[in-house]
């Protein structure tokens, strides 16, 4: 039985590795269920998750009577009909919101203090003043934009775009490209030269 440690030979490289057949399917395995363990939360979720770039807490002077409106449109600036928000505070929920055909609200009864508006994939904080009492630069409208960025003039790759949309079966074909050589390398580790 050959020793653990036998010299690298040059015409047969993988045929005489440092390590015995044994461990060199085990390596091959524990590499593999490494990749497929790392890349697994991005596969199942199949989400985007983007932290915030900085906390901004937009000022807001309520109407008269505790009132607030607000319009919601996507990246292109078009109102998003039929959008389901929720505005929240440290006690907890306080509103519901949906947009109508042209992506506007309007709530009332509103009390001050700092209000979290939470839609799609996105969060606003809201900082809400009485009437006669908010700051110089406080708005009585909100404009909220929901959606990615937009970049115009750029045409995607189609190889690309079909990798974006099946990341699962991208990081299958990863795993595959690592995997078959490993297997291979392996395979030959007992196999005799064809020619002398």
């Amino acid at each position: 039985m050959p020793g653990l440690f036998e010299p690298i030979s040059r015409h047969h490289f993988f045929s005489d590795q440092l390590v015995e057949r044994p461990f060199r399917r085990l390596g091959s395995l524990l590499l593999t269920a490494a990749i497929l363990i790392a890349i697994s939360p991005a596969v199942s979720t199949g989400q985007t998750v983007r932290p915030p770039e900085r906390l901004v807490i937009s000022d807001v002077e309520l109407g008269p009577q505790g009132q607030w409106a607000g319009e919601i449109v996507d990246a292109q600036g078009i109102g998003v009909s039929g959008l389901s928000a929720r505005l929240s505070n440290s006690r907890g929920p306080v509103a519901g919101i949906l947009t109508d055909s042209k992506g506007r609200f309007a709530l009332g009864n509103m009390t001050p203090g700092v209000h979290l508006l939470s839609c799609r994939e996105s969060a606003h904080l809201y900082r809400f003043w009485k009437h006669g009492t908010a700051p110089p630069k406080a708005v009585r409208h909100a404009l909220i934009v929901v959606g990615g960025d937009v970049t115009r003039g750029v045409q995607g790759s189609r190889i690309y775009d079909w990798l974006a949309d099946h990341p699962g079966l991208t990081y299958a074909g990863i795993a595959a490209a690592i995997a078959v050589p490993i297997v291979v390398a392996g395979s030959d580790a007992n196999s005799r030269p064809a020619s002398p």
